[in-house]
């Protein structure tokens, strides 16, 4: 295991984000719901790496360790829609965590997950 560089113990009480699945342009499940979150500073390497290849870096936000994404997944955070860029896991921070890197989506997916909570609830 490695050893911890920064005894800080790390917090996740920025805010709660949805972890969901797409599927040709629209937003057809949530994989996990009510996810706590801290904000991360973009740092100056990421923020130009990324712009290299035509993207933009609009957050970084770290997440308990554990919990399963990917770059395929959609994460929204206070209705707003962010596409997953980068999944890094922090074994040496405390708690572990994942941060992952965030670009604002401008073309919004279609939300099918309103539709399938109407249908349970008849």
């Amino acid at each position: 295991m490695p050893r911890l560089k920064n005894k800080t113990f790390g917090t996740f009480n920025d805010g709660l984000l949805d972890i969901c699945e797409v599927d040709d342009r629209k937003i057809v499940k949530t994989i996990c719901h009510d996810i706590r979150f801290g904000d991360r500073v973009v740092g100056i390497e990421r923020f130009w790496k990324v712009k290299v290849n035509s993207s933009v870096v609009d957050k970084t936000v770290a997440i308990p360790w554990g919990v399963e994404v990917n770059t395929l997944n959609m994460v929204i955070i206070k209705d707003k829609q962010y596409k997953v860029l980068q999944v890094q896991k922090k074994f040496d921070a405390t708690p572990p965590e994942s941060f992952l890197t965030l670009e604002e989506n401008k073309a919004l997916f279609a939300d099918l997950r309103e539709v399938d909570n109407e249908k349970n609830k008849n």
